[in-house]
């Protein structure tokens, strides 16, 4: 496989909260592609492990609008423990069963906030359907042979999204940490009133 496209990726998070993560799709034909969903070490917000589903469908949106499937790997730049080097996960999905009724959208994962890489375009994007649900993960111990191709992998401390995007992507980080700071303070403000 080789590397299609990269860029910083901004998802939906939890509470109204965003979060931003770094996504790379690699692609070859005939192979299912795989998309690589890192966590960044300047992250904020929701997890990418937290709103994996939401993760999953800006994914989509991003590397593959036409509705493709696609395998999802979950990168943290160091174990998720804490100690040890890098952690790779495959994410998989349970799909909807045979007798649900598919106009039913309350399980599809909603709107997705994104950016075009030529301009900070921060307007929430379009209803993904995608069907992305009860996920599990399954630690890949080799991501390189998992993609066919090598996978370029950023010391301990230094994956971030200037790293990864330059000042466009600090810009970015910047106004995601706005945005989900202003809903932090409104959910604080709901819950205590008085504060």
């Amino acid at each position: 496989m080789q590397l299609t496209q990269q860029s910083l990726l901004r998802y939906q998070g939890l509470h109204g909260s965003e979060g931003l993560c770094h996504v790379r799709a690699y692609e070859q034909a005939g192979c299912l592609p795989v998309a690589i969903a890192g966590a960044l070490d300047d992250g904020l917000g929701t997890s990418t492990t937290n709103a994996i589903e939401m993760v999953a469908a800006a994914a989509q949106r991003a590397c593959f609008a036409d509705g493709c499937e696609f395998e999802l790997i979950e990168h943290h730049p160091s174990s998720i423990a804490g100690y040890g080097g890098p952690s790779f996960c495959r994410v998989r999905f349970r799909h909807r069963d045979i007798d649900e009724d598919p106009s039913d959208l309350s399980h599809y994962a909603g709107a997705i906030l994104s950016f075009e890489p030529d301009g900070l375009d921060l307007e929430p994007g379009e209803p993904i359907r995608g069907d992305f649900r009860d996920p599990s993960w399954e630690p890949i111990a080799d991501v390189e042979q998992f993609v066919g191709c090598d996978v370029q992998i950023w010391e301990d401390g230094t994956y971030t999204a200037r790293a990864v995007a330059g000042e466009q992507g600090q810009r970015l980080r910047d106004r995601v940490a706005a945005h989900t700071g202003e809903a932090i303070n409104h959910l604080l403000d709901v819950l205590e009133p008085d504060r």
